[in-house]
């Protein structure tokens, strides 16, 4: 069984608009991944909030996060991939 540490990594775009990477460690390895991105803009929305952080969970009992993402040695650069996958917000 592995194990993973969760944490978040934000970015403030050119749109006022906040982006909340949602990012693992894979402590065995060391290595890091980002399972989803999140945006968000003022004021808050507690319902997709709520709808969020399910489909967080959701995502992490389906599958590994390491198996959903590709792992790098940095979070920069697990953050970039994505970025380079799934489409680059403007900071």
């Amino acid at each position: 069984m592995k194990l993973y540490k969760s944490f978040d990594i934000w970015k403030k775009t050119a749109e006022d608009e906040l982006v909340r990477y949602r990012c693992f460690e894979i402590l065995s390895s060391g290595q890091f991944c980002v399972q989803c991105a999140d945006f968000f803009q003022y004021p808050p929305d507690q319902t997709q909030n709520q709808f969020l952080t399910e489909q967080f969970y959701e995502f992490l009992l389906d599958e590994d996060p390491d198996k959903r993402s590709k792992t790098f040695a940095s979070i920069e650069e697990a953050i970039k991939n994505y970025d380079a996958e799934f489409g680059s917000p403007e900071i």
